[in-house]
């Protein structure tokens, strides 16, 4: 019977080496070198989506070898219990055969030999309800684990005062198993627990600012991407904050403070400072998550739980519910820079005021010394390019007051007067539709539009007695008589060059007009509003 028992155990123990093995036995992820060069050739997309499943699957099959382990143990347990309840029966009844005898054997309390004891019975059940309450154990946090432990090992000792119990010094020299009931966050969890610039541009000074962020998760922009030019962001953790050079800020008001805060952020094992105005304000993407999830399966590193977040989600709700004290209240106002800044205007105002005292005293080094204080109140140079001071509107002159304003009036009486005319011309245009259409009469008053024309005499050329004879011909241009003094000489659009007969009966060549004489000539009837 124990060859057999040990044949299992062999058996058992040699399939579970088999499945206790890594599913990817080449750098936790991958299966060989090849297999790792390959996926890493693959696009980003198709990488990141491979490894998470990779990942997913070692996480499946670890808890699916704690499960087997915790199981087997069990098994064990029991094997081993009956195992020992069998090696107390037989050794009794080998007692019995070699002690004979007529009279009925009784132990020293009082019942007979073979019959079952209560205190056996009672021994069973307090295992029973001690297994139990081991598994409810692994099943609960760890504070809840380490009270339950202390009360279960008392009554373990109180159960080695009645009987043996090897299996119960196993357990409790046996390292407790991480509870179940806890699994690693997700997406929605670590948004819940995410800080933006402008949540850290509402706490970072309040009273245990420091101690309550710890542990959040932020957004931080790493530049833009050097394929795409658009910016680029990782998924971190905030470990501790730090100082350095100061940088402005904006809160949810639009007022600027200072402060000299950086966070110190880790996506996997790496750490940086980052400033708060590096840390965005939108939700941490799918892709965001995946990635640095595979980060921390690469670099061995642990996903928080649940529970954390839930208990930094409560740290961030009692931060933001913080009642201030007279003290704390200065304290942050003295942070932000509000008293400074109230008190730097004062004394600008001051020192601006006795600047013009000693101009008008004519006190040059009195003047220099309060100009190199002013210059000494204005606004530091900050960290990261920015400046909290607004641009101020720089004081106009009396003459470039006036002058602003005149072209203001001069370009709203422009489209007033365009506004008119348009109204006019329209209610002229329907009362003349009305008119034609004989629905009204004409108004004689109306302004009526008026057509310009000049008549040129084109044809008469100043001898007498030879206007009917010339009045369809062209007249030359080489004609000795003058032209009337009251009829301006302007030449008709002229055919191609011709011969005209004369008096004298000699013909002269007449040459053709210029371009600009042909313009003259013509009427286009191009009416023009004045």
């Amino acid at each position: 019977m124990s060859e057999s028992d040990s044949g299992s155990d062999s058996e058992g123990s040699a399939h579970g080496a088999e499945d206790d093995g890594p599913i990817f036995a080449y750098d936790k992820l991958y299966h060989s070198s090849k297999d790792k060069e390959d996926i890493m050739a693959m696009p980003e997309i198709q990488r990141e989506q491979i490894l998470s499943e990779r990942a997913q699957q070692v996480d499946r099959h670890n808890q699916d070898l704690a499960l087997r382990r915790l199981l087997a143990s069990r098994e064990r347990e029991e094997a081993r219990q009956a195992k020992k309840n069998k090696r107390k029966a037989s050794a009794a009844n080998l007692e019995d055969g070699n002690r004979k005898s007529s009279r009925q054997k009784t132990t020293l309390g009082g019942r007979k030999v073979g019959e079952t004891s209560d205190a056996i019975q009672a021994y069973k059940r307090q295992r029973e309800q001690k297994g139990k309450r081991d598994e409810l154990r692994r099943r609960e946090p760890a504070v809840k684990d380490a009270k339950s432990r202390s009360r279960d090992d008392q009554v373990s000792d109180d159960d080695d005062a009645e009987g043996e119990s090897e299996v119960e010094w196993a357990d409790r020299d046996r390292s407790p198993s991480p509870p179940k009931d806890d699994p690693p966050a997700d997406l929605r969890d670590l948004n819940r627990a995410r800080v933006g610039r402008t949540n850290f541009a509402q706490v970072c000074f309040y009273p245990g600012f420091d101690d309550a962020i710890s542990g959040c998760f932020v957004r931080v922009n790493i530049g833009p991407n050097r394929d795409t030019g658009l910016n680029e962001y990782r998924l971190c953790s905030i470990k501790r904050f730090s100082e350095g050079k100061p940088y402005g800020m904006e809160t949810a008001n639009g007022r600027t403070f200072t402060t000299n805060q950086y966070a110190v952020v880790a996506h996997g094992k790496s750490e940086r400072e980052f400033p708060f105005i590096a840390c965005s304000d939108s939700i941490i993407t799918e892709a965001e998550f995946n990635r640095y999830r595979q980060t921390l399966v690469v670099e061995d590193a642990k996903m928080p739980t649940k529970t954390m977040l839930d208990d930094k989600v409560a740290d961030i709700n009692r931060l933001l519910n913080h009642k201030f004290t007279n003290e704390e209240l200065n304290e942050k106002l003295r942070k932000q820079g509000f008293l400074d800044s109230r008190n730097k205007t004062i004394r600008r105002l001051e020192n601006e005021k006795q600047l013009q005292i000693a101009m008008a005293a004519g006190d040059d080094a009195e003047v220099e010394r309060l100009q190199a204080e002013l210059a000494s109140l204005g606004t530091p140079k900050l960290g990261y390019g920015n400046n909290n001071a607004k641009p101020q509107a720089k004081k106009q002159s009396e003459h470039e007051r006036l002058a602003e304003l005149n072209l203001r009036n001069q370009k709203l009486n422009y489209e007033n007067v365009r506004r008119a005319q348009l109204e006019e011309r329209k209610a002229s245009r329907k009362a003349a539709a009305a008119v034609a259409r004989g629905e009204a009469t004409a108004n004689p008053f109306l302004r009526v539009r008026t057509h310009a024309k000049t008549h040129y005499d084109v044809n008469t050329n100043g001898t007498p007695g030879s206007g009917d004879a010339s009045r369809d011909a062209t007249p030359a241009t080489g004609s000795d008589a003058a032209p009337k003094s009251n009829t301006p000489s302007k030449p008709s659009t002229p055919s191609s060059s011709q011969k005209k007969a004369t008096p004298g009966g000699i013909a002269k060549i007449r040459h053709r007009n210029m371009d600009d004489e042909n313009i003259a000539a013509l009427d286009l009837d191009i009416d023009i509003e004045i």
